[in-house]
């Protein structure tokens, strides 16, 4: 028998990260500078600000004293976080998201697992380089700038436009790149080049996955396009001064080229004295279309009479619309990560299983509505396609037997768990009969958000 095949549009996420990071110390650390000072014969309040001020032979002399002092009080300095004190400005950023961490949600982990540990260290690589003045033209697959920018060591970077437009450079020149599909940008403009493909720390010291718990601090909160997940992470004290200077976000505390995402520290090193703890706040921010798309799709065997036509329009529905079942991981205030069984939005943990269903509801939801879908029948199989790296996009398949859903007054295909995550509404009824199978494809799309200097 024939089978009547439809390929429907896909949903599209976004994700961006943002994080801040600062110095802490117990109080109990400014009495044993002092006592450091006494043993070195040097007089001060304790306060770290005070310390930094005396003359380098008294502060190397207090600080021999003070590290075997913070090391025999180590488990004192680490207790109650919760009242540690911060002793430095706040760094604030972006991070950007790599292309290994966007493969890895595609197939691995749930988003709220990607970012479980925290890694600090020591290296200046930058994550991208801004244009400056510089601007470039595309025609085809070649962008020439109007002086030299380009460096070997771009190749597999993405450059994004100030005008919006993205492509991954596949070679370079001083002048010239090739890019991996056509593009026109015929004005000159100026663009940033982000280096997507970095996997790792450039010289990874610690890493965390030690959180300072409770609302405010870790959990996850909610608008009707956006689900925003966060963690606060604090590191083991320090045994003596160290510079830091990048942060990398992981699915694992275990150290190397597993990282989801990356950046360097804004405004410069964060020096941590003896004794202190860095402490770093991460937010990961998914974010889904509100807005609402029509169009005419190619459907083997559709329209059937008296249907004329396969047009339509589609939204994404109530996406996060039901926080207590919602269709994404969350962070609980404990820091840990939970993913139920369906949860749409995760395409990693799999197998993914939410509701496919035909519907005869006939109007299309308001953006942060429920679908009404009327009579419904659920599909009587689905599977999804194999991953290829790199593509940020899943096909999933519903496929509905000979003698299921046989009815001629078919409106709506939708997708969803509690909520409605995704529907599709035809212009005309159309007809399943029991002389055919259904099969049906969604293609859910991921992408990170970059926002140029």
């Amino acid at each position: 028998m024939k089978k009547d095949k439809i390929k429907l549009p896909g949903a599209a996420i976004g994700a961006g990260g943002r994080y801040s990071c600062f110095v802490t110390e117990h109080p109990a650390l400014r009495e044993l500078r002092v006592d450091a000072a006494r043993l070195a014969g040097v007089e001060f309040d304790g306060t770290a600000k005070a310390l930094l001020a005396l003359s380098e032979e008294d502060r190397e002399a207090v600080e021999a004293h003070l590290r075997p002092l913070v090391e025999a009080n180590r488990e004192l300095l680490e207790s109650e976080p919760e009242n540690r004190i911060r002793v430095s400005e706040i760094r604030k950023g972006q991070n950007l998201i790599l292309d290994q961490g966007l493969n890895n949600v595609m197939t691995s982990y749930a988003w709220a697992s990607a970012f479980q540990a925290c890694a600090v260290g020591t290296g200046t690589t930058p994550t991208y380089v801004d244009s400056g003045s510089i601007t470039a033209t595309a025609s085809s697959t070649t962008v020439t700038s109007s002086s030299s920018f380009f460096t070997s060591g771009m190749t597999g970077y993405l450059i994004k436009f100030d005008s919006g437009e993205e492509r991954y450079i596949t070679f370079v020149s001083a002048t010239t790149a090739t890019l991996s599909s056509a593009l026109t940008i015929g004005s000159p403009t100026l663009f940033t080049v982000y280096a997507v493909n970095q996997t790792g720390l450039d010289t990874e010291t610690k890493r965390s996955n030690t959180y300072l718990t409770g609302s405010g601090n870790c959990g996850t909160s909610w608008t009707s396009t956006t689900s925003a997940q966060m963690r606060t992470y604090d590191f083991s004290i320090e045994g003596s001064n160290i510079n830091y200077s990048e942060l990398g976000w992981s699915d694992t505390t275990t150290s190397g080229n597993n990282l989801f995402s990356r950046t360097l520290i804004a405004g410069g090193t964060v020096t941590v004295l003896t004794g202190q703890g860095l402490r770093v706040v991460y937010t990961l921010t998914i974010t889904v279309s509100s807005s609402t798309s029509t169009g005419s799709f190619l459907i083997t065997g559709w329209p059937v009479a008296p249907s004329t036509v396969v047009t339509g329009s589609y939204s994404l529905g109530n996406p996060f619309g039901n926080t207590g079942s919602p269709p994404i991981g969350t962070v609980g205030t404990s820091g840990g990560s939970s993913v139920t069984n369906g949860c749409v939005y995760e395409i990693g943990p799999g197998p993914w299983s939410p509701n496919a269903r035909l519907c005869t509801g006939s109007s299309l939801p308001a953006f942060g509505n429920d679908y009404s879908a009327g009579t419904t029948a659920l599909s009587d199989s689905g599977g999804r396609a194999s991953y290829i790296s790199g593509s940020f996009q899943r096909d999933y398949t519903f496929h509905f037997n000979l003698g299921s859903a046989v009815r001629t007054d078919w409106r709506g295909i939708s997708l969803s768990l509690s909520t409605t995550n995704f529907v599709f509404v035809f212009d005309q009824a159309q007809t399943k009969d029991n002389a055919h199978t259904l099969d049906f494809n969604v293609t859910i799309q991921v992408g990170r958000v970059l926002t140029n200097p």
